[in-house]
């Protein structure tokens, strides 16, 4: 339950706290990072000692990349309060958040962007080095929301490719199946998009990569604000479902054309039959 309450809030939060805000899934608890304001660990339990520990765990991160960063902790409940680390559960979660942060950081420096990034690559890699040849990569944190959209939407349905069980994380992969499904989302998201005047855009960057499954590999994506980007993105994958599976054929033919339609190389695409089926 508090593993999906996590992946919830870390869909909803970045809206609900603005574009300078940036929320990274840690495991057990959610890293929100500010350049100005600094960082905090939100757990998911009105236990002290649990936040107190995913605080001393995000410091710690924080470190290991270089950043001298003392987090603040939050719980939440929806039942008692205890400003300013035990806060509301719903709609006053973010203000409760920002307000708290702001007041934290009248006593601290500020972290800046740079080290913002730095301490975000720390939780939303897991302290692992990718495999980029020195490419541009996705940045983790919209690899992690991409993973939890993909898990929310499959809602515990085993995902397979080509007959074959994957994991998750590779429907969200950047060098997998993503390229794929963000082309799709974009396309359809197009109308409604022109209709509010631009209005709720994003942008995807793909870069071509022989080692990718699809021959591209994503490498970055732009978006006036998160939820309007992957709302599109679960509806692909929601829409695709047919007798408790989801056949990803129509969205893998339709990156197939975009490529074609723009004079991109899509030869590789060839026979790929990719399905997420259920157990």
């Amino acid at each position: 339950m508090n593993h999906q309450k996590i992946l919830e809030l870390a869909i909803q939060l970045p809206e609900r706290l603005g574009p300078e805000f940036i929320v990274v899934p840690g495991g057990r608890y959610l890293a929100i990072i500010h350049p100005e304001l600094g960082t905090a660990a939100l757990v998911v339990s009105d236990n002290r000692e649990q936040a107190k520990a995913a605080a001393a765990d995000l410091t710690a991160k924080s470190a290991d990349a270089g950043v001298t960063a003392p987090a603040m902790h939050f719980g939440i409940s929806s039942g008692r309060i205890e400003p300013p680390w035990l806060i509301r559960d719903g709609s006053g979660m973010a203000i409760d958040i920002a307000v708290a942060m702001a007041k934290g950081a009248q006593s601290r420096p500020p972290l800046g962007v740079e080290a913002a990034a730095k301490i975000s690559a720390a939780v939303g890699g897991n302290g692992e080095k990718p495999d980029t040849d020195n490419k541009a990569v996705l940045s983790p944190h919209m690899v992690r929301l991409a993973e939890a959209c993909v898990e929310k939407a499959l809602d515990g349905r085993s995902v397979w490719v080509a007959g074959v069980p994957i994991d998750i994380k590779d429907v969200a992969s950047p060098s997998f199946l993503l390229p794929a499904v963000l082309i799709d989302a974009a396309l359809t998201w197009t109308i409604p998009v022109v209709a509010r005047n631009g209005n709720g855009g994003f942008l995807v960057r793909m870069t071509p990569d022989p080692k990718a499954v699809l021959g591209y590999r994503v490498t970055g994506l732009d978006a006036s604000a998160p939820l309007l980007l992957f709302l599109p993105f679960v509806n692909i994958i929601r829409r695709s479902f047919a007798n408790d599976e989801c056949i990803l054929d129509g969205t893998v033919q339709r990156f197939s054309d975009f490529l074609s339609d723009n004079g991109l190389e899509n030869g590789i695409l060839e026979d790929v039959d990719v399905r997420v089926a259920a157990s």
